[in-house]
């Protein structure tokens, strides 16, 4: 016959055991419930942000004008005086 000592524990080890995937359970829950979503949101957002910011830099890079026609715009222009028409 088995001693009530071994019984108890043997249950007690039971108890540690069920506690134990429980309390895995609950954060392999919790983590994708929660945690994984927020991560996945975060990393689609960024994806998209950079993606704005290179079509902003492309559009940036097609208006400005290559060096060489950068050196022929005058800064300086003809002054106009204006008279006020009556």
């Amino acid at each position: 016959m088995i001693k009530p000592v071994i019984i108890l524990y043997l249950c007690a080890n039971m108890l540690r055991i069920i506690t134990i995937a429980l309390i895995i359970g609950l954060i392999y829950r919790v983590l994708t419930r929660f945690i994984f979503p927020v991560v996945n949101i975060t990393s689609a957002a960024n994806d998209h942000l950079k993606k704005m910011q290179d079509q902003i830099n492309e559009m940036n890079r097609n208006n400005t004008p290559p060096p060489a026609q950068r050196k022929n715009i005058k800064k300086e222009g003809d002054y106009i005086d204006y008279e006020e028409v009556k």
